[in-house]
């Protein structure tokens, strides 16, 4: 299918700043009307007859000859309906804009990296992920010490009192997501996390037009190990979190003997969120970045260009060196001239180090991201009191062995 604008014809599309479908030729909103256009060859475009180039999963794409923004009814419909999608929020110019407040400080990535013409390669992707639901249960038993000093004298005595620290819990988490394809790498997918569910749709094709759309590539039962991976994770912080604290007040440590995490229920439903892609290619390698169509959260890695780096830390040392030999000849006569020569290289190598790593991004998720409100609950807690242990040090003799 595709979107026909009702005035002039022409394909509107999509505007997340305005939230609706605009015409690009007469300007038109609002004015949309689908059309059921199909080709009797799934490999042609209807409107063009061209040969469509589409890997395998697409779902909406636009048509490389006439441009037009094709949707496959196919692979939206019946088992390939999401449930919901998130319409993106921000737009193809803001997108660019973000690359250039994220990168532009970066003064040793290739020059053309945030030009006009680059960032014009960037594309929206609505990416398909299956979200998972628990109720879950969570078993915690281990050692509890709370420990005090004092100094008597010369003498620092450790008194350590231990306890048995027992918690069983449940909780709930919601919408915990996985990515369903394969174009799009799963570390970096739980980067861009969270997306916001309270601005997500009931599914709706008018939101694909303009965008290109995957659908899953796996099923949920296929990735449910990955959610539940995650699910783990998020549990076992809840309840070591609650076992910090009990009856007898804080733990200044805390021996993990047993930790047990049970799925009481699971569900899951499958979504579709936004994601600007730009790829960027230098020196024949590819560096891709991604931006949350919601949150504008960028992932991605720019490229070193080394000839910058190493002419800058270049410069570094000549000044360093200009130092040290003023130095050497005029104020510190015993100064070695090696020296006056290495300590300088030395610092020229570290500050070009330094500026070889650049980061790639942080995962912002925690266990309260996906934690249904109101569903931890400690069902059983138990603080037991097992034995005081006491260590003495003197002072005097630690010191004097120093």
């Amino acid at each position: 299918m595709i979107y026909k604008c009702q005035g002039c014809g022409a394909n509107p599309v999509y505007d997340p700043e305005k939230k609706k479908l605009v015409c690009p030729a007469c300007g038109g909103e609002d004015t949309a009307e689908i059309d059921p256009a199909k080709s009797e060859n799934p490999k042609l475009c209807p409107v063009c007859m061209g040969e469509l180039p589409f890997a395998q999963y697409t779902a909406a794409d636009r048509c490389p000859f006439c441009g037009n923004s094709l949707i496959f009814d196919e692979y939206v419909t019946g088992k390939y309906e999401p449930k919901m999608i998130a319409p993106f929020r921000i737009g193809k110019d803001r997108a660019q804009e973000l690359m250039k407040e994220k990168f532009s400080k970066q003064k040793f990535a290739p020059k053309d990296l945030l030009t006009a013409t680059s960032l014009d390669k960037i594309e929206g992707w609505y990416v398909p992920f299956w979200l998972y639901d628990y109720d879950t249960n969570m078993v915690y038993r281990g050692e509890g010490r709370q420990i005090d000093t004092r100094t008597e004298g010369d003498v620092e005595i450790t008194t350590t009192k231990h306890y048995d620290v027992e918690r069983d819990m449940d909780a709930s988490f919601s919408r915990i997501p996985v990515d369903a394809s394969d174009a799009m790498p799963d570390d970096t997918m739980d980067l861009l996390a969270p997306f916001d569910y309270a601005d997500a749709q009931d599914f709706d094709t008018k939101y694909l037009s303009g965008f290109s759309a995957e659908y899953y590539n796996h099923s949920a039962q296929e990735l449910k190990p990955r959610s539940d991976s995650k699910m783990e994770g998020y549990a076992k912080t809840l309840v070591r979190d609650k076992a910090k604290t009990g009856s007898h007040g804080t733990y200044d440590e805390l021996s993990e003997k047993e930790l047990r995490v049970t799925q009481k229920k699971t569900d899951s439903s499958y979504s579709m969120f936004p994601v600007w892609r730009y790829d960027y290619k230098y020196h024949d390698e590819s560096y891709p970045f991604y931006i949350n169509g919601q949150t504008g959260k960028i992932v991605g890695k720019a490229p070193l260009a080394k000839e910058r780096v190493w002419a800058s830390a270049g410069i570094v040392f000549a000044v360093a060196l200009a130092i040290f030999l003023l130095l050497h000849f005029f104020v510190i006569q015993n100064l070695p001239i090696w020296a006056a020569i290495v300590i300088p290289a030395v610092i020229a190598l570290i500050y070009a180090g330094v500026n070889m790593k650049p980061s790639a991004g942080v995962n912002t998720e925690t266990a309260q991201t996906y934690l249904v409100a109101g569903s931890a609950k400690v069902n059983a807690s138990r603080d037991a009191f097992v034995h005081t242990t006491e260590t003495r040090r003197e002072i005097k003799r630690a010191e004097e062995a120093k």
